[in-house]
């Protein structure tokens, strides 16, 4: 894996168009950082986040320090450090969960609510974005919501 440290930055104020968002989050970050990367996704409650890359651990804490809690549109966003290393990730949790559903597909909010109860721990959506070889979110066009598979 590359050098790095990831941000996840949240609570974006929902109207600013998607577009924009990249280009305001990058904004944000250089005035006090050098970025290698920033990763822009779709929220469960239909917001948008964004995974940011810095160069190291004093670079995310200056971002963290200068950042958070930012008024940015009519939101104050939130950023936070994600686990350095994706082996932290519960890869081997998540497959047996959606082996265990038929199909291998379930919705969002009910995978994250089974994953609680199964294995106490939360899992955010941001940690299955990271988890891109393993599953896919989709949103299903039937209006069943988001949805979760292999």
């Amino acid at each position: 894996m590359s050098e790095g440290v990831e941000l996840q930055v949240t609570n974006l104020d929902p109207g600013i168009d998607q577009r924009d968002v990249r280009e305001l989050v990058t904004a944000l970050f250089t005035e006090y950082v050098t970025l290698s990367g920033v990763n822009i996704y779709r929220q469960e409650g239909g917001g948008l986040g964004a995974i940011v890359k810095v160069g190291n651990l004093q670079e995310a804490q200056l971002a963290i320090s200068q950042l958070h809690k930012r008024k940015v549109g009519t939101k104050r966003i939130s950023i936070s450090h994600l686990p350095m290393d994706v082996v932290d990730l519960p890869r081997k949790e998540v497959v047996a969960l959606l082996q265990s559903v038929p199909g291998g597909k379930i919705q969002l909010f009910k995978f994250r609510q089974m994953f609680e109860e199964r294995f106490r721990g939360s899992i955010s959506v941001a940690d299955l974005h990271r988890m891109k070889e393993v599953v896919t979110l989709t949103e299903d066009l039937t209006g069943t919501g988001r949805m979760v598979q292999l």
